[in-house]
């Protein structure tokens, strides 16, 4: 396991944090992004957490350092990167023409035998396995963000898909210290069917001015002991990746329930997306 060869494609808050992940799990690590400033961004960011996350012994740097942890990191535009790999983990954007040309590429230089792990929030596996030429090599797993510190994963895989298959991904998840619940394949899977819509009706509570943000998220901390509520979880997610989700939630399953409310869809076009642009429905300058 130790010499296996780890693709990730997209390099944006999940795709990086899957990337960290892995990289502390001591394997090496392909970031590839068609962006070669969020690639650069995303190095910067790694290192940054890594040594936050204290991932190396600080008294013996030359065992477990940054630049040791980091040597098995490879940014890149380019997928032919991704040759060799044996494992593929596919992180872009939540739009459908981004996921369709990033397997086109995938398909013209990944091996025969690479496991394709798709990380979509909403798409059916089945629906992305269509893509390719491998649905027996094309498995579905929900990372949570942030990903390193997140030991649970949602994990699909098909009927289509080969024991084999099947067996290389867990085997890849224990490496990398997850545990996986195996769920259904269905547009949105457990997670962000439920998650989704409490965001939206959080984000309208504060339209209506029900409550502040602030107050909303209160609620669910000290009233039903969540470590986070909705709204700051929202701001970690990414605004514009709750938006697109809900999006395609409402599409897929053809209920109104998940179509966005007004605050959110404005959030996103004033480029307020959360953490990442410091400010979302809270300020983090």
């Amino acid at each position: 396991m130790d010499s296996l060869k780890i693709g990730v494609v997209g390099a944006g808050v999940i795709g990086r944090s899957i990337a960290e992940a892995v990289l502390g799990a001591g394997l090496a690590v392909t970031l590839v992004d068609v962006n070669k400033e969020t690639l650069v961004t995303s190095r910067e960011l790694i290192e940054t957490s890594l040594k936050a996350a204290r991932l190396f012994d600080t008294r013996n740097p030359s065992l477990h350092g940054t630049d040791e942890i980091l040597s098995k990191l490879i940014v890149t535009h380019d997928y032919t990167n991704l040759v060799d790999a044996d494992i593929v983990i596919e992180s872009v954007t939540e739009q459908w023409e981004a996921k369709r040309h990033a397997y086109a590429l995938l398909e013209r230089v990944c091996k025969a035998s690479c496991l394709y792990i798709a990380n979509p929030s909403v798409f059916p596996i089945a629906k992305i396995a269509a893509l390719t030429g491998r649905a027996d090599r094309v498995v579905g797993v929900h990372f949570m963000n942030p990903v390193p510190m997140k030991k649970t994963v949602e994990a699909i895989v098909n009927s289509t898909v080969s024991a084999q298959s099947s067996q290389r991904l867990f085997y890849f998840l224990d490496r990398i210290g997850k545990k996986a619940i195996v769920v259904r394949d269905a547009p949105g899977f457990v997670s962000n069917r439920i998650m989704m819509p409490v965001v939206n009706d959080a984000a309208r509570l504060v339209e209506d001015e029900i409550a502040s943000a602030r107050d909303v998220d209160a609620v669910f901390r000290e009233c039903f002991a969540h470590k986070m509520g909705p709204l700051e979880m929202a701001d970690l997610i990414g605004l514009d990746t709750v938006l697109y989700s809900l999006q395609r939630l409402q599409e897929e399953l053809s209920d109104d329930r998940y179509r966005p409310c007004r605050t959110l869809v404005e959030k996103v076009e004033s480029g307020k997306l959360g953490r990442k642009t410091g400010e979302g429905f809270f300020v983090y300058r």
